[in-house]
């Protein structure tokens, strides 16, 4: 017997169609929470890391300095160390980076370090939980039929996938960790249902925004889609960088203008300080679509005059090209075969789609609401070049830091809710950086 957030029966048009993944109960396991910040996100680094896994996080105090681990323990057990003794091992290169691993390095080299590097993993928060599972509801309510994306549906698909991995009993699982005591551990109720009640409400913002039922076809054109660039440095240092798309929309006509969306279940920044800030605070929730947009501008290139059918022999070279389900939609729209697709398909916008604002945000018409932020690709030669030298001399600063192989010169950020902190404080001092301003952040 589970208490239900939302309303108790959210399933009026359950005749309307027989897809299993219009919701026909509500009574099912389906409760939920809200989140701790990333503040507390605890940090207890016991052991050593065990070759080839990954460390999870899981508490914050070292009151000895038994406790503390050091880095290079972590890094000998990594595979570019095996077999090598203390002197000669080394700091990997990762040869593999994402949006957001490039974001996180831009902002704090240390936690890039701990997070990409030595592989530490932190817990799993209801904030990241409730992102995961919007973000699947918005994806599957697409799979439906136009007239069967009703609200309604929409949140039973938050539901069903959150009775799918709810777990009362502790176990090791993700999100075992969910709405428990710290000290006794037991699951908490109350929080579970404030938390699933505040996470449907974003997907009824992202409804008042935007009725999935209206949406033209072909649109969304793509969903959770697989990107891959590459780069090279001066010493012909080549990083991937690979990352999933929310959302391609696009708009068909003589020629094709294409937007990348992402969902975000933040609030949307609250653009009230002075124009440089206001400016820098853009530039930095755009940076991965930035990099979205390279990756989808260097697949283009790749494909221009080449096939893109799944039989295409050369299969290590097909992920750094259009995917030819996508390539496929827009021939289909058009007509006719695309040969040169630089020439005939436009990046035109990148938008993230908030589903919640600050109450106090006067660019927002009703108080919270979701609401879209654009970035337009007005001059998309000049745009990519920017952002490839970005990228270029991101990885090239990773690899600097790198081939110093010391763990003391990735830096640490003064960002109090950064989780370079809470890891930090399982370490040896003298073995990574740490300055006397963050010793004093946390006491």
């Amino acid at each position: 017997d589970h208490s239900t957030f939302g309303t108790a029966d959210r399933t009026r048009h359950k005749n309307s169609s027989q897809d299993p993944r219009v919701m026909r109960t509500s009574t099912s396991t389906l409760t939920l929470t809200m989140m701790s910040p990333i503040a507390m996100i605890t940090t207890s680094l016991c052991g050593r890391l065990r070759r080839g896994s990954v460390r999870c996080i899981t508490s914050v105090s070292c009151s000895s300095a038994d406790e503390h681990v050091d880095p290079w323990d972590i890094l000998q057990d990594l595979p570019i160390n095996d077999g090598k003794g203390k002197d000669e091992l080394r700091i990997p290169l990762p040869t593999k980076l994402s949006p957001t691993s490039l974001e996180t390095f831009k902002k704090c080299p240390q936690n890039f370090f701990f997070k990409y590097i030595l592989n530490m993993k932190t817990e799993t928060t209801p904030a990241l939980a409730r992102g995961i599972f919007c973000h699947s509801a918005l994806e599957e309510v697409f799979d439906l039929s136009a007239e069967d994306r009703t609200l309604d549906n929409l949140q039973n698909l938050f539901r069903r996938e959150w009775g799918r991995n709810r777990r009362v009993e502790p176990d090791d699982s993700a999100y075992s960790v969910l709405f428990r005591d710290d000290a006794t551990k037991k699951y908490n109720l109350d929080e579970e249902i404030e938390w699933g009640t505040a996470s449907i409400d974003l997907l009824e913002n992202y409804y008042r925004l935007e009725d999935p039922s209206s949406v033209p076809d072909p649109n969304p054109l793509m969903r959770e889609m697989w990107c891959h660039g590459s780069t090279a440095l001066d010493d012909d240092t080549t990083v991937t960088v690979r990352g999933k798309i929310d959302r391609i929309d696009v708009d068909v006509s003589d020629k094709i203008r294409m937007s990348i969306i992402d969902y975000k279940t933040g609030k949307k920044p609250n653009f009230k300080y002075s124009c440089e800030t206001n400016e820098r605070i853009a530039n930095e929730q755009f940076f991965k679509m930035r990099v979205y947009f390279w990756m989808l501008t260097k697949m283009m290139e790749n494909t221009d005059g080449r096939p893109t059918l799944p039989g295409d022999e050369e299969e290590g070279q097909r992920k750094f090209r259009l995917p030819w389900i996508l390539s496929e939609k827009i021939e289909e729209s058009l007509g006719r075969k695309v040969d040169r697709w630089t020439d005939e398909v436009e990046l035109t916008n990148l938008r993230l789609m908030f589903l919640s604002s600050h109450v106090g945000d006067r660019a927002v018409e009703e108080p919270g609401a979701a609401t879209y932020l654009d970035y337009p690709i007005r001059r998309r030669d000049e745009e990519f070049a920017a952002i490839d030298e970005e990228i270029r001399s991101l990885v090239g600063d990773i690899k600097r830091l790198v081939d110093l192989n010391d763990t003391r010169a990735f830096e640490h950020c003064d960002w109090s809710y950064c989780s370079c902190h809470q890891l930090r404080a399982g370490f040896e001092p003298s073995k990574v950086h740490w300055t006397e301003e963050a010793r004093e952040l946390l006491g």
